[in-house]
């Protein structure tokens, strides 16, 4: 996998989007709304995996007006705003960066190929109001990926110890159809040959829930330490695979720190 594609897929909001982590000290009262950072991740190599290694993580968001959002991998456009600016709900399009996954990552995947990144499209609708938030998203892939639809539950609760230390408790879930749990977690025929796994469908249902525990402690009002920690059980036919319950875990756990400067 290239050394920027393994960054960027540390830092896709898919896997623990619900890990943000609430800011400790609120930001100026302008258009835009700029968070640049990074830091290092303690992550399984891949999904479903039980081998554990050190990655570097990106923390990117900017945002216009709260209408147009960019974070990390995604591109989000509230249109409900230039509706009505006061509204608590939000809905608009989606684009986002589909990360895949290299076969050479963990010498359980040796035999099943590459599944090759690509660009999912599609929309998203959610509600905040005081400390708890929650959102829906469907994303289809239209670049030839995993060539599947993903649609992910979350929300959570913001809270804060002291003026600086700020907490995020948050809880989330994934669908994933049959071309995306095939990709992920299925075996072909072709790849049971190269591989010597058994040939195996993954269906489509319900591929993981989660919960994530996010910490900011503001250092200055532009600067920022953050830390979070998140579990996930992979579920149905996503635990069930060959790489997983053979070769791997459902369970699975990220944690890490950032530094992150905002203006």
């Amino acid at each position: 996998m290239h050394p920027v594609s393994r960054l960027l897929l540390i830092a896709a909001a898919g896997y623990f989007g619900m890990a943000s982590t609430v800011s400790a000290q609120e930001p100026a009262q302008n258009d835009w709304r700029v968070t640049l950072g990074g830091g290092v991740m303690l992550a399984p190599d891949y999904e479903g995996s039980d081998d554990y290694e050190f990655k570097p993580i990106p923390d990117i968001e900017i945002n216009y007006r709260d209408s147009v959002i960019l974070k990390n991998n995604s591109l989000s456009y509230n249109a409900l705003r230039a509706v009505d600016p006061a509204s608590n709900w939000r809905a608009g399009p989606r684009a986002r960066y589909a990360f895949g996954r290299d076969q050479d990552d963990n010498a359980a995947l040796r035999g099943l190929g590459d599944v090759d990144g690509s660009v999912e499209l599609g929309g998203f609708v959610g509600y905040g109001a005081g400390p708890w938030s929650g959102e829906l998203s469907v994303l289809q892939d239209v670049g030839d990926g995993h060539d599947g639809l993903v649609a992910e539950l979350s929300g959570g609760y913001g809270f804060r110890f002291t003026p600086r230390l700020g907490a995020r408790l948050s809880a989330s879930m994934t669908y994933a159809d049959d071309s995306y749990m095939q990709s992920f977690f299925g075996v072909t025929p072709a790849q049971a040959l190269r591989s010597g796994y058994a040939a195996e469908d993954a269906d489509a249902g319900l591929k993981d829930a989660g919960i994530a525990l996010g910490l900011t402690y503001g250092l200055t009002e532009s600067w920022a330490l953050g830390g979070f920690v998140g579990y996930k059980r992979l579920l149905g036919d996503a635990a069930d695979s060959q790489i997983v319950d053979g070769q791997g875990s459902a369970n699975q756990v990220r944690t890490g720190l950032t530094l992150r400067y905002s203006f």
